[in-house]
């Protein structure tokens, strides 16, 4: 019904709102295995499947309108939202977005060597954190050093990755996760900081946020597991 609400007070009809409210009322749910409140994209897959179900028109011939509309669906869930995760649920394939275009990536069998999830079992309200980014953005400098800084370093990083650069992807994540260390310290939950710096100093294992970060997930990357399972034993760990 919450989305139901939101959509009603929105301006452009999406979404075919009197089926989707039947299907409520009959009982239909949305069942994945997905956590919720973790950095993973649990709304975007929400959003996907109410936009396969009940989109008034489909639009998969034009990704821009197409990540447009999926994304008024999902500031339902967060306040603001780029489309972007609904978007690659939608579709079921990667996406390269640059310089505002959207590419669907062709390889379909990128491997994910090397990285892993540290699972913080906290679970934490995206919007919450969004709204705390955006009041820090406000702030000019603040803001300067996320577009000189963080951007480059992760555009570097996809790069990287599309490449299958191992020893790059490295340096790029110390570096990413060490901005984060500095400028998103409200973000990385208290009792994992330790292992934040852990990684830092290591030079084998890197962490980054996931998604909003505060909890939920944390993205790792390592050159050696069997010495991060070690570095980080306190932890749930998973290998992807």
């Amino acid at each position: 019904w919450k989305v139901i609400h939101y959509l009603e007070q929105q301006s452009i009809d999406v979404i075919d709102l009197a089926a989707l409210g039947q299907a409520v009322a009959q009982g239909d749910f949305f069942s994945s295995n997905i956590p919720s409140g973790y950095g993973l994209g649990s709304s975007g897959a929400v959003t996907a499947a109410l936009y396969d179900r009940f989109a008034l028109r489909k639009e998969e011939a034009d990704l821009k309108k197409l990540r447009s509309e999926l994304a008024i669906i999902e500031s339902c869930f967060h306040g603001q939202s780029s489309g972007l995760d609904p978007l690659v649920s939608f579709l079921k394939k990667g996406i390269l977005f640059q310089n505002g275009k959207i590419d669907v990536l062709a390889n379909q069998s990128q491997r994910l060597d090397g990285f892993f999830l540290l699972d913080t079992q906290i679970r934490r309200e995206t919007s919450l954190l969004v709204a705390s980014y955006k009041s820090m953005c406000q702030e000019e400098t603040y803001k300067q050093r996320i577009e000189a800084e963080l951007i480059p370093l992760v555009e570097d990083a996809i790069d990287s990755f599309l490449k299958k650069d191992n020893k790059d992807m490295l340096a790029l994540i110390h570096h990413i996760g060490f901005f984060q260390w500095k400028y998103f310290a409200p973000m990385i939950p208290e009792r994992f900081k330790t292992a934040w710096l852990s990684a830092i100093a290591s030079s084998h294992t890197k962490l980054k946020l996931c998604g909003a970060g505060g909890g939920g997930f944390i993205l790792g990357y390592s050159t050696d597991w069997e010495a991060s399972k070690k570095l980080l034993k306190a932890h749930p760990l998973s290998a992807l």
